[in-house]
Formats: structure tokens, sequence, C-alpha cells
């Protein structure tokens, strides 16, 4: 991997020599909970995301859905990816300077901070990794109490029912646990995930997200049958979904992108990276299309 002299790192510090990427495990992995050290109490955190970024905009989505809002403060950062500090090369979320800087973005109202990399620091003095979003933030004990999205959206399932409006939908059914396991694994390791391994890839042969179009075919088959299923029967977003997340954000990412340097000789990265979880709607139509 790249040096790590910075005690900030992005993902281009994730690839190793021989060219293969390898994400760093979230580094917050506290829990809200009834009784703990983060209780879950009205008006105590606050949700830092990203539109930009599909792990962080779930968080979104169950907060909206579970009517939450009131009672979580949200911060939107600016969609693409900016120099974080004057003293390095460091480049990462960042906060507009002023609220009409980027439409939808705003600056840090609770620490004043200029990027995300900063409310790492606030929350631990000698933090060395990769600052990412979703952040969920302790106002009172001024931290990082999780900045892990599968275990966000699951507290907000949960653990946040006392106060929230829509208490009895359940996001998560244990009858259906296996089932979403399955399909968030499929698409995040496959498709989410694969993005990265074959944007960063050195070696021209390395740059493909499936070996062949086969196991592709099977993946995407795969996948449409467990939403399907779980949309179908069991769970269903419908209107107020789409509402609560119009995500605006991607066409920026699009024309930009987060890592100009990786783009020019490798699109796909550029195209997959972007899209983020939009990858499996390019599919569906592509195999709708070949057939």
């Amino acid at each position: 991997m790249r040096s790590r002299q910075m005690t900030a790192w992005s993902a281009l510090d994730e690839v190793t020599d021989t060219s293969a990427f390898v994400r760093s495990p979230s580094t917050f992995r506290s829990s809200v909970s009834r009784d703990g050290r983060f209780p879950a109490v009205a008006g105590r955190y606050h949700l830092y995301i990203s539109y930009a970024c599909p792990l962080a905009s779930r968080c979104l989505t169950f907060l909206k859905l579970k009517g939450l809002d009131h009672a979580i403060g949200v911060t939107v950062v600016m969609p693409i990816f900016e120099r974080t500090k004057e003293s390095d090369e460091h480049r990462g979320w960042v906060f507009p300077a002023a609220a009409d800087e980027e439409p939808g973005a705003e600056p840090d109202p609770l620490n004043g901070a200029r990027s995300v990399r900063e409310l790492y620091e606030i929350a631990s003095s000698n933090y060395v990794g990769k600052p990412t979003v979703p952040v969920l933030w302790d106002k009172q004990l001024k931290t990082v109490v999780n900045n892990e999205s599968s275990e966000i959206i699951r507290m907000l399932n949960t653990e946040f029912n006392g106060i929230a409006r829509n208490p009895r939908l359940d996001l998560y059914p244990a009858h259906l646990w296996a089932s979403i396991d399955e399909a968030n694994e499929l698409v995040y390791d496959t498709i989410n995930n694969d993005v990265y391994k074959c944007g960063f890839a050195k070696k021209k042969d390395d740059r493909v997200l499936m070996s062949d179009l086969g196991s592709l075919t099977s993946i995407h088959d795969r996948a449409r049958e467990l939403f399907y299923y779980l949309k179908g029967g069991q769970v269903y977003y419908g209107e107020e979904h789409s509402k609560a997340c119009g995500h605006n954000r991607f066409g920026r990412i699009y024309h930009i992108g987060h890592y100009p340097v990786r783009y020019e000789h490798n699109p796909v990265h550029f195209v997959g990276h972007s899209a983020g979880a939009q990858v499996v709607r390019v599919l569906h139509h592509m195999f709708t299309d070949k057939g």
C-alpha cells in the first residue's frame, strides 16, 4: 500500500503493491442503546452524510422512514472530494464554507469543522485512518458513535423506537434476516466494492467487475430474486421511499469524480464508483436489453 505518513487516508491508500484493493474496516463501532453509554434520546445525535455515497444515503433512508428526523439532525457534505487541510495533500469529504455554496450541502452547525476529517480528529486527537461518511455523532460527548452504515441503520430501526414517529415500521424483520443479509452481501461484495477493486487495478486484466458474463448474469439474477421477494411480499417502500431518498448529487460525480487521476485510463471505475448502488439498475437495463 502507499506510504501512510499522513494521519488521514483515502481509498488510494488501500491499494497494495500488487494492485489489490483492500478496504479498511470502519473504526468507530459503538452502539446506541436504551441503557448504555449512548442512550437513545432525542436531540443528542447528529448524522453526517453525503448524497454521493450510497452507503451514507441509506442511513438517511432509515432516518426518514422511521420518522426520526425530528430527533436526529442531518448535515450533508459537499459531493466532491477536496483538500481537507493546507498542510498535506489528503482529499476527502468537506463542508461548504457557506450555505449557498452547494445546493443541499451546508456548513457544520455543531463544531464548525471544515471537513469530516476534522470531526474524526475532534473525536480522537491521535486518529489515524480514513475519514468516511456516514458519521453518527454524539453532540454531548463530542465523539463519533459509529461510522459503519450497516450498524447505524440497525440502530435507527430498533433502538430509537421510543421516540420514532413510525416505531412499528420494522425494516429488518427477524424472519427476513437471512434474505436481507444475503442481498446486502451479494450487492456490496460483488458490485459496490468490486468497482473499487477494478477501478484501482494497475493491471489491465484486473479491470473487470466479473471474470465472465455468465458470473455477472448469475449475480444479477439472484439479486433480482431477492429484491423482488423482499419488496413484493414483505417489505414495501413505495413512493414514500422515493420522496425521502431522491438523491440528486450523482450527476456531479459522473462529470468530475473523486479520484480524477484514475479515470483517464480506467472509465469503469469512474462509472462504478460514481453510481454506487445505481450499478444494479444499470445491470437490470443491460440484461433486459440483451434479452
